[in-house]
């Protein structure tokens, strides 16, 4: 409805105005559209903090914007949509079934899982690494076993060292590389005396892989015939170094017709610096 207005005259008393009747018949009508109004009010929802019911609906905006602007089921879906999520599914593993090439079956019953069907070579290639188990393994790299302030690190029954057995004498000057075993034997007898070269292998030095406040323990065992030769002196990484020799002396022959093992531990101090301590003893 349209409201109602009042003609009241051009002039106070000019009797161009509407007679009161007329006037008061616009008012009555006027205060029953407002009153009328009034008792919708209950059907409209607050603008501070609104509670809507039934199915009410709002624009569908578009997926890209990033406002405050309500968003209704079908924003939701189009946005889900393109993640494409059904199509990534298929490059996981089945929980159940056979699997096909590159999927693990998994079978999950309560609180246990089981695999089947995976190889060692598709364990590895996941875990980056080489598992150990009962059966036997091998670790690449440092494997570290710090121990704790009340246990010791690492506790063996049993175990076998790698030995570096050279069918030859050691040349004049005689490289050996840790990492291929920190115990070497010469078989065939010395023929000269000789400088011994220790690095860790043929493509790092003993200064890279041995960290400051770590030492290594090196025993080379040296087959002599009738003429006796002996280890003249000692280099690390090619640089010759200081021996502190058992007995306060360093060598000056060997031991005939028989084995001679010299014993060597090497304390790393300092980059490039070590404290060496070693022996001669004679088999």
């Amino acid at each position: 409805m349209t409201q109602a207005i009042i003609n009241d005259g051009t002039v106070a008393g000019d009797g161009t105005g509407e007679n009161l009747k007329s006037a008061f018949d616009k008012v009555n009508a006027n205060f029953t559209e407002l009153y009328g109004f009034a008792g919708t009010l209950p059907n409209y929802a607050p603008l501070n903090s609104p509670a809507f019911s039934g199915t009410p609906t709002v624009p569908t905006l578009a997926t890209s914007d990033n406002s405050t602007k309500i968003a209704n089921s079908a924003y939701v879906q189009a946005v889900l949509a393109s993640y494409a999520l059904s199509s990534s599914l298929a490059n996981y593993a089945p929980l159940t079934g056979v699997g096909t090439s590159g999927t693990w079956p998994i079978s999950i019953t309560g609180n246990a899982a089981t695999v089947s069907g995976i190889t060692s070579g598709q364990v590895t290639s996941a875990l980056g690494f080489t598992p150990i188990s009962n059966a036997g393994g091998t670790v690449n790299g440092q494997l570290q076993l710090p121990g704790t302030s009340s246990a010791i690190g690492a506790l063996l029954a049993n175990a076998a060292e790698n030995v570096q057995v050279i069918g030859a004498a050691p040349a004049s000057a005689q490289t050996v590389d840790l990492s291929a075993g920190s115990v070497v034997y010469f078989t065939s007898a010395a023929t000269a005396n000789w400088t011994l070269n220790i690095a860790h292998s043929a493509s790092a030095a003993l200064n890279t892989a041995l960290q400051i406040g770590q030492s290594v323990t090196l025993a080379v065992l040296v087959t002599q015939g009738a003429t006796a030769y002996y280890s003249s002196a000692l280099q690390i990484d090619g640089t010759a170094v200081t021996v502190n020799w058992q007995g306060g002396s360093a060598p000056t022959a060997g031991n005939a017709s028989g084995v001679d093992c010299y014993t060597y531990t090497i304390i790393k101090t300092a980059a490039g610096t070590y404290s060496v301590f070693a022996a001669l003893t004679k088999f």
